[in-house]
């Protein structure tokens, strides 16, 4: 303590000898003090803001991420609303979202599922509106090109604006003052004005020509009704001396005039087909079509109890669109099969239903007095979107881009996209509609379907159904290299020959028999089509080999009902229908019939090779699986949905389409696994994929529930996707346009059936027949194939095995010449099977035509591969030997012999006991000199 104090005097005693370092000393403790305060707050202050900072960067991603959120919300939301803004206002939200970061959890990729459902809808949006007319105005029209619009005044005055900006270009001089309406109509290619008005004088019509240098009225009197030729070049009108009228629209000369039967007291309207020569005119109870060469006309079938409200006819002129006046229905009456297509289209509640197809055709878009527009699916039915405010003056622009429409005399412009990028076709017939399975030819354009009736050829690019095959319980299996359609079923293995002329027509037909009936399972057939592998259920599968003209059994398997082959035709198959674990497939080889392979597949299992046989894709209750080609390892694991469905390979194999949840398909690569997009349909049915075509520019699915056809246009939905920077990372599709319904001609297919409807009756009989001959009863075995030959004289089959019958048989029933007349038939209707070549090398060898018979035995001891040479390699030892050339008669002899003694064992019996007895002939008659006729 006494140290401190003497340290606190010293202290002191300084401060006081020196006080302003004393004072400069306190001020430097003082301020470091202060300083560390300032430094302490500094910091924290710093770390609250950088606290704060970082809140507000998590609270504004998290904005970002509820917006995100809100705009996917809000575009599943409009899905499957059917309101305007389902694909226009759903896109823009989609950009909005691609702007901002996705929340956890979530990717861009749902973005892509939610854009490509949004391009496969079709939609209508409010684009641009005009001014308001004065009070009074009366009539309005809109140039089909939506350059300009029309209205009339009290006055008659005609007042053409143009469309965009409202204004006014020309005023065409009035009528005299309008009594009741205004009826203003322009052509197709906008040059030309129709005004027709009742004034207190009566009716006055006159027809304008825009074009001309300063507006002049070509046509000036009381006609009524008037129509556009399509191409604008003429026109007709109705007059009241009931005649009708046809004029050259740029002179106004009268061309020709026809008498007609009309009511005097009853207004009529006029429409031009687009297609063909002839006019429909028709007022609330009649309909009549006038040929507009010969004036002759024809009622139109349809009747409607109450009476007609409108007509629209389809860009196509097949189809008219008719409303009822009192039920406010829209009728689709086929003017060529007079009938209605469809059931009728309800969804109108007020009168006045007005209709107008898209120039495409494939679109009806209809409103009435209440402004309730919808918009229809016309190979559907279906009602795909709903507009309210929309009026009754409709009009498509030709590139289908805008719709014009008007709103009490105010012009109205709409955004218009008919969703191409998904459309649906609906069978026409009586039973049920397409089934899943199909077949693509080589160009892609055309589809063979299974359906109740038949077989229908579709034109997926006009998506219309060009042919049916009218042969039920038969279905497609391929179109092979020569454009030849393959079916099976109930008048069994087909293969239809395709013959096209200098005009495109083509016909298939008649058929070639390759089997017998078959069941309406899935058959499997190599690229070329030359090995078939047929389901036979719990016999296992059968294998056709057109190359040696051969059958190969397959081992048993439980209840066999798919069937895949390899494309080169190496491997055969099989799929399961069986809920026993462990046996859904299995592998052969399709050579020698011989089991490679068991897969680890469950039952009711569905098959199918990669068209560049690397991958076999199995389906069943575990979901899709893929296996290596060969090794038969399971490959990449595909993932999604368990369906119990076919998938279906791009030509080059590089992408998957797999079904998956209702209304989803997805699209895999096989070679990682890997999901690259998902398909979302309008509609909430199961989707199967039946085939891509070759350009994999469009998938073909199925409705399971519905038995629709449906496309995905792939090329438009990449097309709309690359604009949103969404598309998915693979190669572009073809950057040819879409080619629609407006640029390519119908196709003109013909069936040439033959008496292809009696085969399954005369195959009955050939099968009565063989039996007949294994219990030695030969007479009647003739008996029932002349009687098959005789009621389907097409089939080839019953021919060759009466040729057979006539050569081989006893001999009181032989007669050679005939069965060489069978023989040529049999090889004139083909195939040119080695076994029709031996019948008729041998008919010819028993008619004594022996230097003829020998190229025709030559021909199918070359296509017999070493399946029955024994049957050539005798009769050829034979024929030599008539012909004196004993050195190659020996050599024959003497293969056949060896050829057959190496195969006796593995042959039928039939087979055996026919080789013996050709055997000891042919020893027989090489014992005698050629010149000594035959025993």
């Amino acid at each position: 303590r006494a140290k401190r104090t003497s340290q606190l005097a010293r202290l002191r005693l300084w401060v006081r000898r020196h006080p302003a370092l004393a004072a400069l000393l306190v001020l430097l403790v003082v301020g470091a003090a202060g300083a560390t305060a300032a430094a302490f707050y500094l910091r924290t202050t710093l770390l609250e803001s950088e606290a704060n900072r970082q809140r507000a960067e998590e609270a504004e991603v998290a904005s970002k991420h509820k917006l995100w959120l809100s705009y996917l919300s809000q575009v599943q939301a409009r899905r499957m609303s059917r309101q305007s803004g389902q694909r226009f206002a759903s896109l823009r939200a989609l950009k909005e979202a691609l702007a901002l970061p996705a929340p956890p959890g979530h990717s861009r990729d749902e973005l892509r599922t939610e854009a490509i459902a949004a391009l496969c809808l079709p939609d209508l949006e409010l684009a641009w509106e005009g001014g308001a007319k004065p009070l009074g105005a009366s009539g309005f029209a809109i140039d089909p090109t939506l350059q300009r619009y029309a209205w009339a005044d009290k006055g008659g005055n005609v007042h053409i604006h143009r469309l965009n900006d409202d204004q006014e270009l020309l005023q065409l001089p009035g009528n005299g003052l309008v009594d009741e309406y205004s009826g203003l109509q322009f052509s197709s290619d906008g040059r030309f004005l129709h005004h027709c008005c009742k004034t207190p004088r009566g009716t006055r019509s006159r027809l304008w020509n825009l074009a001309a240098p300063k507006p002049e009225a070509l046509l000036d009197d009381h006609h009524g009704a008037l129509a556009f030729r399509p191409d604008s070049c003429q026109c007709a009108a109705v007059y009241p001396d009931k005649t009708l009228r046809f004029f050259e629209t740029a002179t106004g000369r009268e061309l020709r005039r026809f008498a007609l039967d009309l009511q005097a007291d009853s207004s009529f309207s006029l429409l031009w087909d687009p297609k063909w020569p002839q006019l429909l005119i028709s007022n609330r109870t009649t309909m009549r079509l006038v040929n507009v060469d010969t004036g002759k006309t024809r009622e139109v079938g349809l009747k409607l109890p109450g009476g007609y409200s409108w007509v629209a006819w389809h860009p196509e002129g097949r189809l008219l669109a008719v409303s009822g006046e009192t039920d406010h229905k829209i009728y689709l009456w086929d003017l060529f099969r007079h009938c209605l297509v469809m059931p009728p289209l309800q969804g109108h509640n007020t009168g006045g239903v007005v209709m107008c197809f898209n120039p495409t055709g494939d679109r009806l878009l209809s409103t009435d007095w209440s402004q309730s527009g919808h918009l229809w699916d016309v190979h559907s039915g279906r009602l795909l979107l709903t507009l309210p405010g929309l009026a009754v003056k409709l009009c498509f622009r030709a590139d289908e881009c805008q719709v014009g429409t008007e709103s009490s005399y105010r012009p109205l412009l709409y955004h218009f996209q008919r969703g191409a990028e998904w459309r649906t076709l609906v069978h026409r017939g009586r039973s049920q509609g397409y089934s899943a399975r199909a077949a693509s030819d080589s160009e892609g354009r055309l589809l063979a379907v299974s359906t109740g009736e038949g077989v229908a050829l579709v034109d997926i690019v006009r998506n219309e159904e060009a042919a049916l095959l009218p042969l039920p319980g038969n279905h497609p299996l391929c179109f092979d290299a020569e454009e030849a359609l393959w079916t099976h079923g109930e008048h069994g293995l087909l293969r239809w020959p395709m013959n096209a002329d200098a005009n495109g027509r083509r016909r298939y037909g008649p058929p070639q028999w390759f089997h017998g009936k078959t069941n309406g399972d899935r058959h499997g057939s190599s690229a070329d089509a030359q090995v078939v592998a047929i389901p036979q259920y719990y016999r296992g599968a059968l294998v056709l080999h057109r190359d040696g003209q051969r059958l190969l059994h397959l081992g048993n398997q439980d209840d066999v009902r798919n069937c895949a082959v390899s494309p080169d035709g190496c491997w055969v198959v099989t799929g399961s229908h069986s809920l026993r674990q462990g046996v859904g497939a299995k592998v052969w080889d399709a050579r020698e019939g011989r089991l490679v392979k068991d897969l680890p597949v469950s039952g009711l299992c569905t098959v199918r090779f990669s068209p560049d046989g690397r991958w076999l894709l199995t389906s069943s209750s575990e979901g899709p699986r893929l296996w290596k080609v060969g090794t038969w390892e399971e490959g990449p694991k595909l993932g999604g949905t368990r369906l119990n469905a076919l998938g279906a390979f791009t030509q080059d194999s590089k992408l998957l389409a797999v079904g998956d949840k209702p209304g989803v398909v997805r699209l895999v690569a096989p070679d990682s696994g890997s999901e690259i997009a998902r398909l979302t349909a309008p509609e909430p049915v199961r989707l199967q994929p039946c085939c891509f075509t070759p350009d994999a520019t469009q998938l073909v699915v199925v409705g399971l529930e519905t038995m629709t056809l449906h496309i995905f246009n792939l090329r438009a939905l990449r097309a709309g996707l690359d604009e949103l920077g969404l598309d998915w990372d693979a190669p572009p599709l073809c950057t040819t346009a879409d080619t629609t319904m407006a640029r390519l001609p119908s196709l003109s297919l013909q069936f040439e059936l033959g008496d292809v409807q009696q085969w399954p009756q005369a195959d009955r009989l050939q099968q009565q027949a063989i039996e007949h001959l294994r219990k030695k009863e030969h007479t009647k075995a003739l008996a029932a194939l002349r009687q098959a030959v005789t009621i389907a004289p097409g089939f080839a089959l019953p021919h060759n095995n009466l040729a057979w019958l006539l050569l081989t048989g006893p001999k009181e029933l032989r007669n050679p010449r005939q069965a060489l007349t069978e023989a040529r038939k049999v090889v004139e209707l083909g195939p040119a099977w080695a076994m029709y070549l031996n019948t008729l090398g041998v008919a010819l060898y028993y008619t004594g035509n022996f230097a003829d018979a020998i190229p025709v035995l030559e021909r199918s001891l070359r296509a017999q591969r070493g399946q029955a040479d024994a049957f050539d390699l005798f009769f050829l030892a034979m024929c030599h030997h008539r012909l004196g050339e004993e050195d190659k008669a020996k050599d024959y002899l003497k293969r056949g012999k060896q050829w057959f003694e190496g195969h006796k064992a593995k042959l039928p019996a039939r087979w055996v006991e026919e080789m013996s007895a050709f055997q000891a002939e042919a020893e027989s008659v090489l014992a005698q000199s050629a010149a000594e006729p035959e025993g």
